[in-house]
């Protein structure tokens, strides 16, 4: 029975490090998609929240140690190099001491970074000022959430009333992102009727009546769930690789 866990044990330990490799690989493509998307609506999280950004790189840099626990694991096997297998158990004890406290940080942040979301998006209101049909970059990514997430304003269009633009305008034009057709998607359209010649209400807007906040939080939620998941199995995983590599090293001729 000692030997065949003699045998069995190395060979366990050579699978979990294939297993930890493909975990780190994919924490390191999340955290380079976090920096390098495209998309208008991850640059507006990245500019709201700069923790944001500084989550990416902790996964880029949880993620590469992974890669390289997995290479030393590996080696420690197929060549029998007994430092590789102690380097081995150093990197993954600061690793795993780095996952517990990234994660505890970012759940006890969780109310605030909501909060400073929450107050970007009223400053990007307020500012939002299109000139000669161009826009910036947070002008283009409040546009693209209010487009594609079919809302309008934070907790509704109220939350428009803000902007300096529509306050010169006396409510008469309203943001064409939240218009209730597709036929714009940028900038200020001018009410085709407006009963008040002079001055207009928000009520008087065809535009969209539900806030974007619950639909930014769904989709938030729904992508953390992802690298959630991926850093719960990889967390499981490095326990395993942990146990296995401790027996290990209390046994000797154990060359797969």
């Amino acid at each position: 029975m000692g030997i065949c866990c003699m045998k069995v044990t190395p060979c366990l330990f050579f699978f979990f490090n294939h297993i930890l490799f493909i975990l780190g690989a994919l924490v390191v493509g999340f955290g380079i998609w976090i920096l390098m998307d495209v998309d208008p609506f991850s640059a507006f999280l990245q500019v709201s929240s700069p923790s944001i950004k500084w989550a990416a790189y902790v996964l880029i840099a949880v993620g590469g140690i992974t890669l390289l626990k997995g290479f030393l694991g590996c080696a420690s096997i197929l060549c029998g190099v007994q430092c590789f297998l102690g380097l081995y158990i150093i990197c993954l004890l600061l690793i795993i001491a780095c996952q517990i406290g990234t994660g505890i940080y970012v759940y006890s942040q969780e109310e605030s970074f909501k909060e400073k979301l929450a107050v970007a998006f009223g400053d990007f209101l307020q500012a939002y000022a299109p000139k000669n049909g161009t826009r910036e970059p947070m002008e283009i990514a409040l546009d693209f959430v209010q487009t594609n997430f079919s809302c309008c304003g934070w907790t509704g269009p109220e939350n428009w009333l803000v902007n300096k633009v529509l306050q010169e305008r006396n409510w008469t034009y309203y943001p064409c992102s939240c218009a209730n057709d597709t036929l714009h998607d940028f900038g200020f359209c001018p009410l085709p009727n407006t009963s008040v010649p002079h001055e207009a209400k928000v009520e008087d807007w065809p535009v969209r009546k539900e806030g974007c906040k619950d639909a930014v939080y769904k989709w938030m939620e729904g992508n953390f769930d992802i690298i959630l998941g991926v850093s719960i199995g990889l967390l499981i995983t490095e326990v395993l690789g942990m146990v296995l590599a401790l027996c290990i090293c209390k046994k000797k001729g154990w060359m797969c």
